[in-house]
């Protein structure tokens, strides 16, 4: 079979079960098989595939084919710009979560030296993303999962910041060593889990059957850990330090509540790519 062969073959297999860019997806999953850019399977299109190759790549589509995530399948994903490795068991990053990214820049732009703590860390995309952003940051990361916080340490290293990062396990603000920051955070961020329970079942399989539930599951209105966090953070923020959580479709008015509720200032949201008020940003007086 070649190149081309396998790929039409494989667009149609994608294309049946329902995934939004079969095409693309085979040509990642075959080029990472092959060890090539996508873009050279257009030269090689007429070659046949090594037996080798072929059973490989098959393997790989079957498992798309099961709605397995691409990312699951590639191990590494793309965010702002930087290449993170990621694994069955832990929260794969969406482009959504560059808006709190994109935010965290603009409030650290004249800040000679922050500390940050990024909650709910996951693979640590935030995280390592900040320290390598901003080099004069010190980058604190808490995450409840041990095989999250294992993958985080994993990145940071990867992209060089692992001296200027500190990981804490634990449940958000309770997590060890996190104590000895209190009124020393310039800047807090999250993407905490904040989908109602009821919600998860009728999610797509590559989230509802294979990303981890803990990281999902935002109690029966979603909120549940964003509320947590904007009640129990303020102490560990310095005095007009900030808060960045990442917040579903639909939350914004609620969220903006809780803010309130706990006398935050500068409260306001930033909209993503879809008009979704995506990220809450506030203050400590």
């Amino acid at each position: 079979m070649t190149v081309s062969q396998f790929l039409q073959t494989s667009t149609l297999k994608l294309r049946t079960v329902g995934i939004e860019s079969p095409r693309l997806e085979a040509e990642i999953l075959l080029s990472l098989v092959l060890g090539i850019a996508r873009e050279r399977l257009l030269l090689c299109s007429d070659e046949p595939l090594a037996q080798d190759d072929l059973d490989h790549a098959a393997t790989l589509i079957e498992e798309r084919a099961r709605r397995v995530p691409l990312q699951h399948l590639t191990g590494v994903v793309e965010f702002m710009g930087l290449e993170f490795l990621v694994r069955k068991g832990v929260f794969i990053p969406r482009p959504e979560t560059e808006f709190v990214m994109l935010e965290a820049l603009k409030l650290l732009e004249h800040a000679a030296a922050p500390t940050i703590l990024d909650l709910c860390t996951a693979s640590g995309v935030i995280a390592v993303s900040i320290a390598v952003a901003k080099p004069s940051a010190v980058v604190h990361a808490a995450e409840i999962s041990p095989e999250a916080m294992e993958l985080a340490r994993a990145n940071a290293v990867n992209h060089g910041v692992n001296e200027r990062m500190f990981f804490h396990l634990g449940d958000l603000f309770a997590a060890d060593g996190l104590a000895r920051l209190m009124e020393k955070v310039d800047l807090i961020t999250a993407n905490p889990p904040y989908i109602p329970s009821s919600e998860i079942p009728t999610l797509e399989p590559e989230v509802s059957v294979h990303e981890p539930v803990r990281a999902l599951d935002g109690g029966s209105n979603g909120l549940v850990l964003v509320r947590r966090i904007l009640e129990e953070g303020p102490p560990f923020l310095k005095h007009g330090g900030w808060f960045l959580i990442e917040i579903g479709a639909g939350q914004a008015p609620a969220a903006v509540g809780i803010a309130r509720s706990v006398q935050l200032a500068g409260i306001r949201t930033v909209r993503d790519l879809a008009g979704i008020e995506r990220v809450l940003v506030a203050r400590r007086p």
